[in-house]
């Protein structure tokens, strides 16, 4: 209000709510704080502080002050929707060792099983490549559920369909990463699968399958694991014949790269 007549002033101080600290710093020169650091549960509680309607503040200094305490442990804040995302977002950041901990022995987990399915020559490389894909993939999934609508109202909830449609339509940000995307492809097709969508799953397998078949040697284990779900889909269709020509497809392919097991 610099520079304003007394009564533009009271006008603008009654009914405009002023900037978030994260605007305020990122027009400042040198901050004190850096932007990023206020943006989210810092630039909410301050504005949640300054509403211009008082029954909308916090009801006392204690409940801000706990706010922040919040902050400070990684706890979800009062004064923003209660969704699964934004928990979900905040557990993550307090126990981050421990999910990465988890997620590093998952992959080891599916290293030692990919070692006994496909030849020693091949299994490094097979290896570090799914080991890569499974973090991207679990970056991918996380980033989903972190990404909800701040504005969401109190109480609303995440459903699997929510999520899954969600993931697909982000899915497509993938382009420049096809083995990342084919794998999450595959995985929301198996999800619709289990939901009885069995339409849309098909043809999530079937662009997966594309993916792999163009990226991939037709050896390659994860071709023939996207010839099995799209047969699958297929036989839940009743399409026998297709299905059939599909897993004849997949175990051919499987004996000319590893031999008759």
């Amino acid at each position: 209000v610099t520079g304003a007549a007394w009564a533009e002033a009271a006008q603008r101080i009654l009914h405009e709510m002023p900037a978030a600290p994260s605007q305020v710093a990122q027009r400042t020169a040198s901050p004190a704080v850096p932007a990023a650091a206020l943006r989210g549960d810092l630039d909410v509680i301050c504005r949640a502080a300054l509403r211009k309607d008082p029954e909308r503040r916090y009801a006392s200094a204690e409940a801000f002050c706990g706010d922040i305490q919040r902050v400070l442990e990684n706890l979800p804040i009062t004064a923003r929707p209660d969704t699964v995302a934004y928990r979900a977002g905040k557990f993550l950041r307090r126990h981050r060792m421990g999910v990465l901990a988890a997620l590093a022995a998952g992959l080891l987990l599916m290293s030692l099983a990919a070692f006994h399915t496909v030849r020693l020559a091949q299994e490094r490389d097979y290896a570090e490549q799914q080991a890569a894909t499974a973090e991207s993939v679990v970056a991918f999934l996380v980033e989903t559920l972190e990404d909800g609508d701040p504005n969401a109202a109190p109480g609303d909830t995440l459903t699997v369909h929510d999520v899954v449609d969600r993931a697909e339509d982000r899915a497509e940000s993938l382009r420049d990463r096809p083995l990342v995307q084919a794998s999450i492809l595959d995985a929301i097709g198996r999800v619709r699968l289990m939901h009885s969508d069995v339409a849309r799953a098909d043809s999530l397998f079937e662009a997966s399958l594309q993916i792999r078949q163009a990226e991939l040697p037709p050896g390659h284990p994860d071709v023939t694991t996207s010839l099995n779900h799209l047969a699958e889909a297929h036989a839940l269709r009743g399409r026998y014949r297709s299905a059939d020509s599909l897993l004849q497809t997949s175990i051919a392919i499987r004996h000319r790269a590893h031999g008759p097991s």
